[in-house]
C-alpha cells in the first residue's frame, strides 16, 4: 500500500513538473556585417514544446564608417550613423513574419553612434524611441503571434542595412523561449489519475473493514 502510494505521489509531481514553465536560449555567435545588404540568421530548435513567450536578444552597432570589428565595442567614425537604415524581422518555422524594427524606426543620428549593444525585443519591454540604445523593448510587431505553436523548426531572423557607408555590425543573437513542453506518453492523465486516486481509497476502506472484522 505504501509503495502504490509513492507511485500515485510521484506521478502527480510529475505531471505538475511538465506543465511548469521551461526556458530555452537557443544563440548564434555568427559575427555578421552588413552594408546595403541584407542576410539571414537561423536558429535550429530540435527540441519540442508548446510557446508561451518568445523574445529575441541581438547584440550589433550602427556606426558611421570605419567597421568596429568583431573585438570592437565604440564606434570609431564620428559621422551621422543613418541608425534609421537598421531593419530586423523574425521569421517562424511556418513562415510568420514579426517585424521587430523597420525602416525609419529610429532617426538618423546627429552623432556618432552608441556603439556595440545588446537589444531585446520582447511584447513585455518599453516602447521604441528614435535612438538605438540598449534595453528590453516592444518590437513593432507582436511576438506573441507565436503562442501556442511548437518551437521545433528552423527559425530565421532576417537581417537588413538599406544604405551604403554607416555598417550594421551583428555579434551575436539569441531566441529566448518560454515553454510547456508536452507530458510524457507514459504518464497517466490526469483523469486516470483521479480513478487511480478513488481505487486507492476503496481498497483503504476495505483493509480497514477487514482488520476489525478479526
Amino acid at each position: 500500500m505504501k509503495a502504490m502510494t509513492s507511485f500515485f505521489i510521484a506521478a502527480i509531481m510529475t505531471l505538475a513538473s511538465a506543465a511548469a514553465h521551461a526556458e530555452l536560449i537557443v544563440t548564434d555567435t555568427t559575427y555578421r556585417d552588413y552594408d546595403k545588404s541584407f542576410g539571414y540568421v537561423s536558429f535550429n530548435v530540435t527540441s519540442h514544446g508548446t510557446i508561451n513567450d518568445v523574445n529575441v536578444a541581438v547584440e550589433f552597432s550602427k556606426c558611421d564608417n570605419p567597421y568596429i570589428d568583431p573585438e570592437g565595442s565604440r564606434c570609431i567614425g564620428q559621422g551621422t550613423p543613418f541608425e534609421n537604415e537598421i531593419v530586423m524581422r523574425l521569421i517562424g518555422p511556418d513562415g510568420r513574419v514579426v517585424n521587430l524594427i523597420e525602416e525609419d524606426t529610429f532617426d538618423q543620428g546627429d552623432t556618432a553612434g552608441i556603439g556595440r549593444i545588446t537589444m531585446t525585443f520582447t511584447d513585455e519591454g518599453q516602447a521604441l524611441g528614435k535612438r538605438v540604445q540598449a534595453g528590453a523593448f516592444r518590437p513593432l510587431g507582436q511576438l506573441s503571434m507565436f503562442d501556442g505553436m511548437d518551437m521545433f523548426g528552423e527559425w530565421r531572423l532576417y537581417v537588413e542595412d538599406t544604405f551604403g557607408s554607416d555598417p550594421l555590425e551583428v555579434f551575436s543573437s539569441s531566441l529566448i523561449f518560454n515553454s510547456v513542453e508536452p507530458p510524457p506518453a507514459d504518464v497517466p492523465e490526469p483523469g486516470s489519475l483521479a480513478v487511480f486516486g478513488a481505487g486507492m481509497f476503496a481498497l483503504g476502506a476495505l483493509r480497514r473493514r477487514q482488520r476489525r472484522a478479526i
